[in-house]
């Protein structure tokens, strides 16, 4: 799964993002980065926790929270805010 958040991603990634971490595991700082956020997810109920390894399940929980921000950001791109 990192491998196509990594397709997803290597147009905005910066070198900081690509250095690779002092910590014992010298895994690159986006990976690890990518990492937690699923770990948080999972913990927030976004993500099921029972999914084989590599695949990145989506919930009920997720669905619901990913329509409501697709909403919630298609309704600021069209100018509903006045400034």
């Amino acid at each position: 799964m990192l491998s196509k958040v990594y397709e997803k991603m290597s147009g905005i990634l910066k070198e900081f993002d690509l250095e690779k971490l002092k910590s014992k595991s010298r895994e690159e700082r986006w990976k690890n980065t990518a990492q937690w956020a699923r770990f948080e997810m999972v913990k927030e109920g976004l993500l099921s926790n029972s999914s084989p390894n590599g695949i990145w399940e989506i919930t009920e929980k997720g669905r619901e929270y990913y329509l409501k921000q697709a909403k919630k950001q298609k309704y600021f791109q069209v100018g509903h805010i006045s400034s």
